[in-house]
């Protein structure tokens, strides 16, 4: 059995000459072949742990990297040893010319031409293959097209992410990495680096804040080993038709796929969120821990759960005409209208004519957010020469401020519905509680979860407000990354 043929506009040959791509039959990939994708922001690991999973598997198992395309492009162009701004650029620039999906394609190619692929499929045996760099949403349903592909996402803070890149050389110094995250955490062009999207649509998310300049190679095996027991092991018995009894899924991963089952549940065109709030404990007589419980064997009670939703009797924003859409966004178009000029050095503010999208170029209305066409950010690319952005800096949103502007969101959160939910019940809080949570609370959600004390918080989704993490930090709150699988992967791993 091969996977059928797929086709691609506007693609590039390696002479850098534009060419259609003619629908292609990838033979010699096996229909079966598991195919682990690797995303996350640069200096997270992924490079780290997709490589360590090689050598683990005594190299039978194969790794690409998405970067070589972007290299390979580059070196054609005679630049030999690109910086990581140059990755970037050439990156977006090849996913311009192929609506996200030319890299994705071409790293497809290498496999399929990879003699040892041809090898295994000839043999009928098992095939692991490893794909490290997707940093596109498009590249993700590229992938998504065999059946047996698993997209994990490597998180690490930005402090051991920095300290890696200067450690290995990547960059220089601080200032070199506050450039880079900038480019990472924009996202407002649709066909550039959408890690967070990547994060959103990953089926596993692992942490990597490990020092991995300290560690020797046992602690090295150690660590990467763990998490092929914990995760590839358990993929390979799941798509070979294998019991995997010895796996069930943790109680973290339970309460965060009943967090996203309550997101799908709000009308919210911007962000679903959805909450859950457990009581999480440890039954009597179950004290010995299974490999992949490192706390012990835990229980976990629901005790209340929400999405952000408007309240009842309210029109939610979709099917509210009198804002079009986001009301938050309505205001924001409303108060840039009235700003003239920068409000830091007083200059007169250029608006865009067109979309700034160098794929789009369609003529905006203006003081629209969101260009209509291709969905691009406008605000955030409107920048005046002193490095303000006047669109999101000016009087109504408050001076250098965030612009979120969550205090005029006309939806109560998940958050607050899940605390509301609970109170109605009448129930305590208790020091066991844990609340989970799909997406990152923000200042607002956190001052409530710290006056409930809530000692500990688990979140997917980044959406960090350093004003959040200042309230939750200063209540002793303990706020952890989720680990483990997600809601996309949940029933295709554990179920029967």
């Amino acid at each position: 059995m091969r996977h059928p043929g797929v086709s691609l506009e506007g693609g590039m040959s390696k002479a850098g000459k534009t060419r259609r791509y003619e629908a292609r039959p990838f033979e010699h990939i096996p229909a079966d072949a598991i195919i682990l994708g690797f995303t996350g922001f640069l200096g997270s690991g992924c490079s780290y742990i997709s490589k360590g999973f090689r050598e683990l598997s005594h190299d039978t198992w194969l790794r690409f990297k998405m970067a070589d395309v972007i290299r390979e492009s580059l070196a054609d162009k005679g630049i030999k040893s690109p910086t990581v701004v140059q990755m970037q650029d050439e990156g977006d620039r090849l996913r311009h010319r192929s609506d996200g999906k030319l890299i994705a394609y071409r790293t497809l190619d290498a496999i399929n031409d990879d003699p040892c692929i041809q090898t295994r499929a000839d043999a009928k045996k098992e095939c692991i293959i490893l794909v490290d760099g997707l940093k596109n949403d498009a590249e993700v349903r590229v992938f998504r097209q065999f059946a047996n592909f698993f997209l994990i996402a490597v998180h690490a803070s930005d402090e051991r992410r920095c300290a890696r890149l200067i450690d290995d050389e990547t960059i220089k110094n601080g200032e070199e990495f506050a450039v880079i995250r900038e480019r990472e955490l924009q996202g407002d062009d649709p066909l550039g680096q959408q890690v967070e999207k990547c994060n959103y649509l990953a089926d596993i998310i692992v942490t990597n804040e490990e020092d991995i300049a300290k560690k020797n190679d046992a602690a090295r095996k150690e660590f990467l080993g763990g998490l092929v027991r914990m995760y590839v092991d358990l993929i390979v018995k799941r798509c070979f038709g294998q019991p995997s009894y010895d796996r069930p899924p943790t109680v973290d991963e339970m309460m965060m796929t009943v967090a996203y089952c309550a997101s799908r549940s709000s009308s919210c065109k911007k962000r679903q969120v959805g909450a859950v709030i457990a009581k999480v404990e440890k039954p009597e007589g179950h004290e010995q821990a299974r490999p992949h419980e490192k706390d012990g064997i835990q229980r976990a009670t629901i005790v209340s759960s929400g999405y952000n939703e408007v309240p009842p009797g309210a029109k939610p924003c979709v099917l509210d005409t009198r804002y079009e859409g986001c009301y938050r966004d309505w205001l924001q178009e409303k108060g840039a209208a009235q700003v003239k000029n920068c409000p830091t050095c007083g200059k007169p503010v250029a608006y865009p004519k067109e979309c700034p999208s160098g794929s789009c170029g369609k003529p905006l209305e203006r003081h629209v957010k969101y260009c209509p066409a291709c969905g691009k950010d406008v605000f955030s690319s409107v920048v005046c020469g002193c490095g303000t952005k006047p669109l999101l800096e000016g009087p109504l949103f408050g001076k250098h401020t965030s612009s979120k502007m969550m205090d005029v969101c006309r939806s109560l959160h998940a958050e607050e519905t899940a605390i509301l939910n609970m109170a109605k019940e009448g129930i305590a809080p208790q020091e066991e509680f844990v609340l989970y949570t799909t997406t990152y609370p923000c200042p607002l959600c956190a001052n409530k979860i710290a006056a409930l004390q809530i000692k500990r918080v688990v979140y997917a989704e980044v959406y960090t407000m350093p004003e959040a993490q200042e309230i939750l930090e200063s209540a002793g709150v303990t706020v952890d990354r989720f680990t483990g699988v997600k809601s996309t992967a949940y029933f295709k791993l554990y179920g029967r």
